[in-house]
């Protein structure tokens, strides 16, 4: 990939650990490639990852909270990678090894019971684009078990800044995510799409607010998610247009792929509108895989396995194929194994 790693932030073990990392590109400024972060957390599971022997820990120890904020000045232009991922996992190599690493840790917590959860992990990002900025942001994580993650987002888009977002989230412990999005200037323009998947007991809820306050602003937002087994996944969006705003044009659509009886997602899409002269729409589905598209799939030769995986990723395909080719590539491996899609065996 192109780009340079900015920062890698490990955390150390000690009891509510803070880091921060902070972005600033120059007001005029278009850089070049793109910019990346890396936010790598240790874990209990780390060391088992590594093959290092493990001792207990309690679970305060490694109550951590993870910081990173990125600013563009006036008329800046870049593209910024922010990937959240456990210690060891953060080379340039990592896709090679993305499904055995993978499977490694799961069988790390199969031997150690007590591991799951016992990390509990608060992350926020800040977002601040001045007048006429434009970023295209990847946000990436596919943090194991081990964490139970609250993660705060907040992004303020000034007068004609433009934002694309691209939020994909495998994380397989329980987690709470809230994003608030404020286009606060005239003109400003939000482009935000979701990719989440979960698999067996995994619970999680996603919270996202966009705030439209000045005239003009316009918003697209999608949310798409893959669930399986016992997956329990919440989604609560809004959209909020002041009295101030008018001419605001916005839609949210939340789209979701239950791929057996036990999972469940929920849908909460809301529009909050205090003034005229707006165009806002919202829209959300909830269903499993089609019988008639799995037997045309089976038809041309794929087993059942192999034809489900395929509708997944062709669901979650218009947010995965968003990012640059290589990451959409290692993402649609992480999604397959991360639902359990690559995988004959039970969960663990």
């Amino acid at each position: 990939m192109s780009g340079t790693i900015l920062d890698t932030l490990k955390v150390s073990r000690r009891e509510k650990a803070n880091d921060a990392a902070a972005l600033l590109f120059p007001a005029d400024s278009k850089s070049s490639g793109l910019k990346r972060l890396d936010i790598a957390i240790s874990s209990p599971a780390s060391g088992a990852l590594s093959g290092a022997p493990q001792e207990p820990k309690e679970p305060a120890e490694y109550e951590q909270y993870r910081e990173a904020s990125i600013a563009l000045g006036a008329g800046a232009e870049a593209a910024v990678l922010v990937r959240f991922v456990a210690a060891g996992a953060a080379s340039q190599d990592r896709a090679a090894d993305e499904p055995a690493r993978m499977q490694d840790a799961r069988l790390a917590r199969a031997e150690n019971p007590e591991t799951p959860g016992s990390l509990r992990l608060t992350t926020s990002l800040h977002i601040r684009l001045a007048a006429h900025a434009r970023l295209n942001l990847y946000v990436l994580s596919n943090l194991p078990a081990s964490f139970s993650r609250e993660a705060l987002s907040h992004a303020a888009l000034s007068e004609g800044a433009v934002l694309t977002w691209t939020n994909v989230v495998f994380d397989e412990g329980n987690g709470l995510y809230t994003t608030r999005i404020e286009l606060e200037g005239e003109g400003s323009e939000l482009d935000f799409a979701g990719a989440y998947g979960a698999r067996c007991t995994t619970e999680g809820e996603h919270a996202l607010s966009i705030h439209h306050t000045a005239p003009h602003s316009k918003s697209r937002t999608i949310l798409k998610s893959a669930l399986k087994d016992s997956a329990h996944l919440a989604f609560r969006g809004l959209i909020h247009v002041e009295n101030t705003a008018r001419g605001t044009d916005a839609y949210l659509a939340n789209r979701n792929l239950v791929l057996e009886d036990g999972a469940r997602a929920e849908s909460f899409p809301q529009l909050k509108i205090e003034t005229d002269e707006v165009a806002c729409s919202h829209g959300a589905t909830t269903g499993g895989p089609r019988q008639e598209e799995l037997f045309y799939l089976m038809s041309r030769g794929l087993d059942r396995a192999a034809a489900k995986n395929m509708l997944v990723l062709g669901h979650l395909g218009s947010v995965l194929n968003r990012l640059p080719p290589d990451l959409a590539e290692e993402m649609e491996d992480i999604a397959a194994s991360a639902l359990g899609l690559n995988a004959q065996g039970s969960c663990i």
